[in-house]
């Protein structure tokens, strides 16, 4: 694809179109229009062009009436526009100028000249796309720090509602601490810091910057252990949680992965399996390996909803729970690819939801 800046001569002279296009040729994709109809329609087209040269004097709408047109329209009105024109007086260079105009330049030209004006003009027009795209990056970070924040408060609230639960158990009571209760706050503060690390680490993969160190991971005993801690959750919920056998042995379920990003995919996408099946409903665990790949499968009873269905891995799309932040498949899909995979979901009235985590296998 041809990646040069597009500059628009509008001009009804053919010869100083040819002189400018041969000019331009090797550093711009030069595009033509002789009279100001034709001009307002070839701004217009996409690509759009990124600088307009304007002859002031054309038959039927003259550059002036041009440049007001295209001034005046919010998708050209951002065309940088330099009049090339024969009418020398300055009261015509003041008009195209508060007519929004960029620069003035009068006939016969002087090639050089020209070229350095529009050169100029096209280093403005990145220079302040590069600082328009800065900008976004710079909002876009601030509003992902934000929102990451609010959801990590959030999700904090229960397990820190444990350990203070405890403490204040045992100070009310003057009892002693004991061992259960010690276990139970250290195992809410190590929930607590696994999402303070997992909502930083979503951040940080976004945004291109994490420092990635992968080990060999056995996914068999992280999913027994991801499983393990959801099946007094499961039975209070009423949902039941199926392993299906292995057809072949643990040693073929090693990937190469980070074993907590791990752990917080394979929990994320329970979790979400587990609030979407219903009360009495199973959610079933398969896994499998090809030549090449490990696959794990989790299936819920359940359609995904239609209004969500094609954006099931955006972020923050969440439908119909009260406590649903919207990040959990984001951030599980997110986590699949920097280990090399993927993750896809099918969803039918038949089958109901399937959500396939695709690995690269370890030999």
């Amino acid at each position: 694809m041809d990646t040069r800046p597009r500059l628009l001569i509008v001009d009804d002279q053919h010869d100083n179109t040819r002189i400018l296009e041969h000019s331009f040729g090797q550093e711009f994709i030069v595009l033509a229009a002789w009279d100001g109809w034709t001009a307002l329609e070839r701004a217009k087209e996409k690509p759009q062009p990124d600088i307009i040269l304007l002859d002031v004097m054309m038959p039927g709408m003259d550059g002036f009436e041009v440049c007001r047109r295209l001034k005046s329209d919010p998708e050209t009105a951002h065309i940088p526009v330099i009049f090339l024109t024969a009418l020398t007086d300055s009261r015509h260079e003041v008009a195209g100028l508060e007519l929004g105009a960029v620069d003035y330049l009068t006939k016969p030209f002087n090639l050089p000249v020209v070229q350095a004006r529009v050169r100029t003009q096209y280093e403005i027009v990145k220079n302040h796309r590069q600082l328009a795209q800065q900008n976004l990056q710079l909002l876009e970070s601030q509003r992902l720090r934000d929102e990451l924040e609010s959801i990590t408060r959030h999700d904090l609230k229960s397990p820190l509602a444990v350990i203070l639960g405890f403490i204040q158990l045992m100070l009310r009571d003057k009892m002693e601490p004991s061992k259960i209760f010690l276990e139970q706050m250290e195992k809410a503060g190590l929930q607590m810091l696994e999402m303070i690390n997992g909502s930083l680490d979503v951040y940080r993969i976004e945004q291109g910057v994490y420092a990635y160190h992968p080990t060999r991971v056995n996914l068999i005993h992280l999913l027994d252990r991801v499983v393990g801690e959801r099946l007094i959750a499961a039975r209070r919920h009423d949902v039941r949680i199926l392993r299906e056998e292995l057809v072949d042995g643990e040693e073929r379920y090693y990937v190469s992965a980070e074993e907590l990003l791990g752990y917080s995919m394979l929990a994320n996408l329970l979790d979400n399996a587990m609030e979407a099946t219903p009360k009495g409903g199973t959610v079933t665990i398969t896994m499998g390996r090809t030549q090449q790949w490990i696959l794990i499968a989790l299936a819920n009873p359940e359609m995904v909803p239609e209004v969500i269905r094609d954006r099931f891995f955006d972020k923050f799309v969440t439908y119909g729970k009260r406590k649903g932040s919207g990040i959990g498949t984001y951030s599980a899909r997110l986590i699949a690819r920097l280990f090399g995979g993927d993750i896809t979901m099918e969803t039918d009235a038949r089958t109901g939801t399937i959500v396939t985590i695709r690995l690269p296998a370890l030999d």
